[in-house]
């Protein structure tokens, strides 16, 4: 709650002069009464993805921990071929996703997925008892499983 004070006793005195003389004399801010304003430092973009390297290893260990008995993605591939293709495929993903990274960009099929409706208990006439999940493609996953 400290810096939402702070944050309005840094706005207010600096756009009261554009209120009436009426509103200033009513809404004084705590900054005004006591004379003080916080340091902001000045603001500096960072990137928040500089910092993130994908390895090889990284996507064998990702393959390693994805479930043999789920689904298929959109596209049709399970888990379990990834598995078992695992290091054939290490490398060229790797390098797919360092460039998907270095450009800021993700497949448009990506952002997509299969929403399937699955029963929790009760009636099954009732759309309450419903779960939704996703099934998105399998490829996708894997820079997040260890990140």
């Amino acid at each position: 709650m400290s810096i939402l004070y702070s944050l309005v006793d840094w706005y207010v005195p600096r756009h009261q002069a554009s209120h009436n003389r009426h509103r200033r004399n009513t809404h004084t801010s705590r900054a005004v009464r006591n004379n003080w304003s916080p340091q902001i430092p000045p603001y500096i973009p960072v990137s928040l993805l500089t910092s993130v390297d994908i390895n090889e290893l990284d996507i064998l260990v990702a393959i390693g921990k994805l479930k043999s008995n789920l689904s298929a993605g959109p596209d049709g591939l399970p888990p379990l071929l990834f598995k078992r293709v695992k290091l054939l495929i290490a490398l060229p993903l790797t390098l797919a996703f360092r460039q998907l990274l270095s450009v800021s960009y993700v497949p448009e099929d990506w952002k997509s997925a299969i929403v399937t409706p699955v029963h929790k208990k009760g009636a099954t006439t009732s759309l309450s008892n419903y779960r939704p999940i996703s099934i998105t493609f399998v490829a996708c996953k894997l820079p997040a499983v260890d990140l």
